[in-house]
């Protein structure tokens, strides 16, 4: 509620009078609902783009049970989202794990998270536009014999996510929000013509664990990798301050959008094992399962494989600039990033900075690393996608201990030792199985190098905290004072 609209505040006749509320720095209030922002998660988990590229490990690891293998892993993303509801139903900020590990564990701590989230966002991004040249030049090339290069592609998709995202928040969620739409619905047809064509091979045994490929140990090989098919499931924290009712709104987003990905995954798990007649040899023997089962039922189902690969990929550019800048653009606002990357755009209320930022460097990325190492868009996607993936992890880690420290700290007579402590606890010791999986030893180049990348990097950001956290009156004046929706904390703090 706007100050003028309670009357006037009475100053004490020693103080000073208290400085406008500065809101040049403030993103737009009250624009998305929770179906807005649940659709926008979604978009950014993109499961057509996750799973056409991502069930081909899974079912080498788990076999024909590999659909139990990936309902276990939604089910365990919930004790993530029960984090990062609890931190959003005490102080919603467009800061998501920045501000929440920084609110439990404090500004250096949160500092070094900010450098490493961007850099980790970054790089996955740039996965993500590198694939979405690739699978689009391979679908012109596919239908009309004609070769667009993918970095022309790639350009291009850049150019147009940024124009939606920099115009406003509520244009660009509206396309993210069709695109996904056009995506579930195409993943659905698909899904549901092989169910059909193969019903004589329906059965339920498909969610026994004793269909597990070699019992516990293929679910344990295949559960870090459904894991992965969840990531963006946390987007719905940074639309805070743009949201209604933030505080209830953010949690219930975060787990519908989780809870239908997680039936979602689970139905395409199960009919593309369907569609393989529940042959284990010819499932593991295929890079692109969905794709593969598709073609044997003629060239509408490829068709529709295609279109739904280049909506995704499409919805998640959209979905992760706009909540994944965001997080960068809070970082900015509160001192912990370079300043630039707050400003917010006078007309658009958008934080384009961070937004082109964030486009921009990761095509860098990708031209740099991905093209001058001579990968193609799909390999590219794999080691980028790793690397980026291990500092995001670190980061759902982290915030899983923040949670219980901040409540104990700071809220101790609101402590329930379920929701802030179990269930937490539960969340950072299931990331460590999949961080685990990434970073153990004897893993083929350059895949071996990439954790000592990682540690590299948070050794880096924990120097540079230090320094900034010392050096920058900004970050110890603004740091944790943009919750979303109290729109008066940093005049005060400014006055």
């Amino acid at each position: 509620m706007d100050a003028t609209a309670r009357g006037p505040e009475p100053v004490p006749p020693t103080s000073a009078p208290r400085r406008p509320v500065d809101r040049s720095d403030r993103l737009s209030s009250n624009l998305l609902g929770p179906m807005a922002v649940a659709a926008m998660t979604m978009a950014n988990m993109a499961p057509a783009m996750s799973f056409i590229f991502g069930f081909a490990i899974i079912a080498s690891a788990s076999g024909l049970a590999s659909p139990l293998t990936v309902l276990v892993a939604g089910v365990a993303c919930l004790f993530l989202v029960n984090t990062m509801s609890q931190f959003s139903m005490f102080r919603p900020s467009t800061g998501s794990f920045v501000s929440f590990i920084g609110a439990g564990l404090g500004r250096t701590v949160g500092t070094v998270f900010a450098l490493v989230l961007a850099l980790g966002y970054i790089v996955l991004g740039s996965s993500v536009i590198g694939l979405s040249g690739g699978w689009a030049e391979s679908a012109i090339k596919h239908y009309t014999g004609v070769t667009i290069p993918w970095q022309v592609i790639g350009l291009v998709t850049i150019a147009v996510v940024a124009l939606l995202v920099v115009r406003g928040v509520q244009i660009s969620v509206k396309w993210s929000a069709r695109f996904y739409a056009l995506e579930l619905t195409t993943l659905l047809l698909v899904s549901t013509w092989l169910l059909i064509s193969h019903h004589h091979s329906i059965s339920w045994d498909l969610l026994s664990p004793a269909h597990w490929k070699d019992g516990f140990s293929g679910f344990a090989l295949g559960f870090p990798l459904a894991i992965f098919l969840f990531i963006g499931w946390e987007d719905s924290a940074a639309m805070a301050e743009e949201s209604h009712n933030p505080r209830k709104n953010v949690g219930r987003a975060m787990l519908f959008a989780t809870v239908l990905l997680t039936v979602v995954y689970t139905y395409l798990s199960f009919s593309t094992v369907v569609g393989f007649n529940k042959n284990s040899t010819a499932l593991a023997a295929q890079a692109v399962p969905f794709l593969s089962a598709a073609q044997g039922e003629g060239a509408v189902l490829v068709f529709l494989v295609y279109l739904a690969g280049l909506t995704s990929i499409f919805a998640c550019l959209i979905g992760a600039a706009n909540a994944q800048a965001r997080i960068i653009f809070n970082s900015g606002r509160e001192g912990m990033l370079f300043s630039y990357l707050g400003r917010v755009h006078d007309r658009f209320r958008t934080p384009y900075l961070s937004l082109l930022t964030y486009l921009g460097v990761g095509f860098v990325l990708l031209i740099a690393w991905g093209w001058g190492g001579g990968m193609d868009t799909v390999t590219y996607f794999g080691e980028a996608g790793t690397l980026g993936t291990i500092l995001v992890m670190l980061t759902y880690f982290c915030v899983n201990i923040a949670l219980p420290v901040y409540v104990l700290r700071e809220r101790r007579s609101e402590f329930n030792i379920v929701r802030h402590g179990i269930l937490p606890l539960i969340g950072a010791a299931i990331v460590i199985v999949p961080l685990y999986t990434l970073t153990e030893p004897g893993q083929p180049a350059p895949y071996n190098y990439f954790p000592y990348i990682a540690l590299g990097i948070v050794v880096l950001a924990l120097g540079y905290a230090i320094i900034r956290v010392r050096n920058s009156l900004v970050l110890r004046e603004k740091f944790g004072a943009f919750i979303a929706d109290d729109h008066e904390l940093v005049g005060e703090l400014e006055g």
